[in-house]
């Protein structure tokens, strides 16, 4: 406060008028930046770097609102201080994390708690079928994880200081909560695989079905194996697509090492959650192909067709492989045989 009035004793009446006035719009501007960089605070603290930033704001037009061009109005001169302070802030705000983070990491939980809450409302008001107490529930869960990395140190090693470190924790969560919508959906998805049974397998037995289940699940994994590295990273990578298996940040970083963060966030927003009945079979082989031109930083694009009858070449040929003493009734006998090989397969590994 006492820095407001020194502040004020600079200003003419008129002034202190018009930066009252516009309040709304230093807000508007502080408000926006805080979502363009990703940062979501508690209100309390949200308040006090507001009030900051107001004190920021008036010290900078005290000394700098004669200077603004005759043709440049009066607002757009304030909202490019009010932006440029708030740049500063954040700066200074990001600062103060990056203290936390080596002297009291437990904090940062606490001092983001809103952007737990928020990334979680996000993703739950995307149609997902939550009811309240699993919403409590993904949040403690999510917050124990948060704690467990930082206090274990491995937020630490992780951050590279690239971006902002509010930028990389709201990715951070937002990994923690899609694992979260993964477990759920896997749960959902690995009952409905099992009633398969012997339905589409011409051994009526089921102890035979068992047993030819678990020999051709190892043969899957043997030619799996068998292919070279950038075409098994390939491959795999379509499969788990094509065959809408819910990926998470590890199986993607399994067979891309250095998937760089917000490409590894991308890819998840389309395959680590339950988008697949959003997307059409095209619209698969475009974003395949895509991912893998940038993950393999390819200088010429793949076409999304030629990466599909690749794929689907590489299907038949393993599915004849595979199948080669088997007799079905029906051709798309095999392939739903082999769709529940696929799931079977990455069930076993997650």
């Amino acid at each position: 406060m006492l820095a407001k009035k020194t502040i004020t004793n600079t200003l003419e009446e008129k002034e202190i008028d018009f930066l009252q006035k516009h309040t709304s719009l230093i807000r508007k501007v502080f408000n926006a930046y805080c979502e363009q960089q990703k940062i979501y605070l508690l209100s309390s603290t949200q308040k006090l770097l507001f009030q900051e930033l107001l004190q920021n704001v008036w010290k900078e037009w005290a000394t700098k609102h004669k200077s603004f061009g005759k043709h440049t109005p009066k607002t757009a001169f304030l909202a490019k201080i009010a932006h440029l302070q708030c740049q500063l802030l954040i700066q200074s705000n990001n600062a103060a994390d990056l203290l936390l983070l080596q002297s009291k990491p437990f904090e940062i939980v606490v001092k983001y708690q809103a952007m737990i809450v928020f990334v979680v409302n996000k993703k739950i008001n995307q149609g997902n079928d939550w009811m309240e107490s699993e919403k409590i529930d993904i949040i403690a869960n999510i917050r124990e994880k948060l704690l467990s990395k930082l206090m274990s140190g491995k937020i630490s090693k992780q951050f590279k200081g690239n971006s902002l470190f509010s930028t990389y924790w709201y990715r951070v969560i937002y990994r923690c909560m899609i694992d979260e919508m993964r477990k759920k959906q896997y749960d959902i998805n690995t009952s409905s695989i099992e009633t398969f049974q012997a339905d589409y397998f011409p051994i009526s037995d089921h102890e035979d079905y068992k047993e030819f289940m678990e020999e051709y699940l190892q043969m899957l994994e043997l030619l799996l194996r068998s292919m070279v590295n950038r075409k098994k990273r390939r491959f795999e990578f379509g499969l788990q697509a094509v065959y809408q298996i819910q990926m998470k940040a590890e199986d993607i970083q399994k067979l891309y090492a250095h998937c760089e963060e917000n490409l590894l966030v991308e890819i998840l927003s389309y395959f680590g959650i339950n988008n697949y009945e959003e997307l059409s079979y095209a619209q698969i082989y475009q974003l395949l192909s895509r991912f893998i031109s940038e993950l393999e930083q390819l200088s010429k694009p793949i076409p999304p067709n030629t990466f599909r009858v690749w794929f689907q070449t590489h299907v038949a040929q393993i599915k004849q492989t595979i199948f080669e003493n088997i007799v079905f009734k029906q051709k798309s006998d095999a392939d739903q045989y082999f769709e529940v090989l696929v799931h079977k397969l990455y069930h076993k590994k997650s």
